[in-house]
């Protein structure tokens, strides 16, 4: 398991936005900062909320499986749409000590 928990967040659909439009950041979790950052850094908050959250198991390649579920079929049957806020990858294991299909990764949708 990962010691310091890190986080990719997608602001855009691949679906719809040209790839080298997209947005995405990598991110730690930092519970409270000893010193100010160097200023190549951001501090990035996320808004408590209610979110749909799925358990991926396997390589970062298959992860468009989840996606298609989670956004094809569980949200357009669910009473929920998705809100402005980026999707959340929580990045559960580490790849340099976890084999491709050992890797964890749980997927966060906000919803309104």
């Amino acid at each position: 398991m990962c010691l310091i928990p890190f986080f990719g967040i997608y602001f855009d659909d691949p679906q719809t936005i040209e790839t080298q439009q997209l947005r995405a950041m990598a991110t730690i979790l930092v519970p409270e900062l000893p010193t100010p950052l160097p200023p190549e850094f951001s501090i990035f908050s996320l808004p408590k909320g209610r979110t749909a959250t799925l358990l991926h198991q396997g390589d970062y390649a298959s992860l468009e499986t989840p996606y298609e579920y989670l956004f094809g079929q569980w949200l357009p049957n669910s009473h929920f749409e998705a809100a402005d806020i980026p999707v959340i990858e929580e990045y559960l294991n580490d790849v340099r000590d976890t084999q491709p299909c050992e890797l964890l990764t749980r997927i966060s949708c906000y919803l309104n």
